[in-house]
């Protein structure tokens, strides 16, 4: 195995990692509920080449009751 090869095992085995990570979390705050709107998380996507996080949310305070439960998690 090249060391290319074995760079892009690591990477993808991070990449999964955070997969898992992203799915339990998701799980975990789409229980949260906004006083007004209900569920306060609308769409949460992980986009895996950028390795980046879409969040939406139903208002500026459910934005913030996620990002509290983001900070905690």
């Amino acid at each position: 195995m090249s060391n290319d090869d074995y760079g892009d095992d690591i990477k993808e085995g991070m990449v999964d990692k955070i997969q898992e990570i992203f799915d339990k979390s998701k799980l975990e705050m789409e229980k949260i509920q906004c006083p007004e709107h209900g569920q306060a998380l609308k769409n949460f996507e992980f986009d895996r080449t950028n390795g980046r996080f879409k969040i939406d949310t139903c208002c500026p305070d459910g934005e913030k009751l996620v990002q509290e439960a983001i900070n905690k998690l």
